[in-house]
């Protein structure tokens, strides 16, 4: 969610440090005195999501079969090229040494055609002479010419037939490749999802046998967070990033704004719409995250110069000719003395002051109860520190 000039400090340093006064006595009212400091701000938009892997793989079958064996379980480590599943190859090498056989016996026919191609050229050429001759008749040679030209057609058809259980035996040798299934990236097993003697289906991503298993890079995490509508248009590529997962609110993860969904979507467990946001996290500062964490995400979209801040219920408003004059007190001699200020931007925390305060000036910052009911010239005493 975008706040209303949604700006947060970049340091975690309080706004003002404490002034101690020495001596309290019963006329005086103990007040929360700071010294105002100049810290950077930035403006941000607020989200919410989870920690993933930024690449997930689901392998599926390329051929169907029965899963003969499963070489991993849920969270092994896995290099790129291990062997994780078998299908069973039984069926398919018996049909790989039928069609071996088909090869070796077409090879045979191609010996044979051109065998007998070879004696029926030498049995034409014989012809042709004798009836150069006269010793034969022009029927005997065309029958000796059509005989050859059977021959040399049927050894085309042999050659061809072991052209074609060839390439059955090419096919049969890849799908039993296909039988051995490998990782395609080095990660994590995120989920087995099949078992030996069950039946893996492909061609099909909604069946159950469709997916055999995911792989995750769980080396490069990723932050997946939903920005709502309001604040998808200050959102842009590459703008910085901080993540502040569950596991370690004090301890946030930079990262930097890698996608933008093109549409908004509705998830179930929302009432607003927003769009999904992927931020890629810095290399070293995910050890220890884990996919799965949620969080919360500030982007930051705008980063400007340092400026006076104070906290944001030190601020007070009076009604001065039909406009409201925001003022703040502070601890002059002893009373509360009354200051206006030019206002700049605030979030639910801080306000930044651009006019009318001194940075060496002793800010009244609460209790707040005691600060709404405080007025001009009451005696008041900084709280001794705790």
């Amino acid at each position: 969610m975008k706040h209303l000039l949604a700006w947060s400090l970049i340091l975690t340093i309080a706004v003002g440090i404490p002034l101690i006064t020495s001596g309290t006595g019963d006329s005086h009212t103990q007040v929360q005195v700071i010294q105002p400091q100049r810290r950077s701000m930035a403006s941000v938009v607020s989200a919410a999501g989870t920690i993933r892997p930024a690449q997930v793989v689901s392998l599926r079958p390329e051929i169907s079969g029965t899963v003969k064996s499963v070489a991993v379980t849920d969270g092994a480590l896995v290099r790129e090229g291990a062997l994780v599943l078998l299908l069973d190859d039984a069926q398919m090498k018996a049909e790989q040494e039928e069609r071996a056989a088909d090869e070796r016996l077409a090879k045979l026919a191609v010996t044979r055609t051109e065998h007998q191609k070879r004696f029926l050229k030498a049995k034409l050429a014989r012809q042709t002479a004798l009836f150069e001759k006269g010793l034969i008749n022009q029927e005997e040679l065309e029958e000796a010419q059509q005989a050859f030209v059977l021959a040399e057609v049927d050894v085309a058809e042999a050659r061809e037939r072991v052209i074609q259980t060839q390439a059955t035996l090419r096919k049969i040798g890849e799908n039993l490749a296909r039988t051995r299934i490998h990782a395609p990236i080095s990660g994590r097993v995120v989920k087995v999802d099949v078992k030996p003697g069950e039946v893996a289906l492909a061609g099909s991503e909604s069946l159950a046998g469709s997916t055999l298993m995911k792989l995750a890079d769980t080396d490069q995490l990723v932050a997946e967070v939903l920005v709502e509508e309001a604040g998808i248009a200050e959102v842009a590529l590459g703008q910085r990033v901080r993540i502040f997962p569950v596991t370690a609110e004090d301890t946030p993860v930079e990262g930097q704004v890698q996608s933008i969904a093109v549409a908004a979507e509705k998830p179930q467990d929302r009432q607003a719409r927003g769009f999904k946001v992927l931020v890629a996290l810095n290399s070293g500062t995910t050890a220890t995250l884990r996919p799965g964490i949620s969080c919360r995400a500030e982007i930051i979209t705008h980063q400007s110069a340092e400026t006076l801040l104070v906290p944001i219920e030190s601020v007070r408003f009076e009604r001065h000719d039909q406009h409201e004059k925001p003022f703040v007190f502070l601890l002059v001699e002893g009373k509360a003395h009354k200051t206006f200020v030019t206002l700049g931007a605030a979030n639910d925390r801080y306000q930044e002051v651009v006019a009318g305060l001194e940075e060496t000036a002793s800010l009244v910052a609460g209790p707040y109860r005691t600060l709404q009911n405080l007025s001009v010239g009451d005696a008041i005493v900084a709280q001794p520190a705790r």
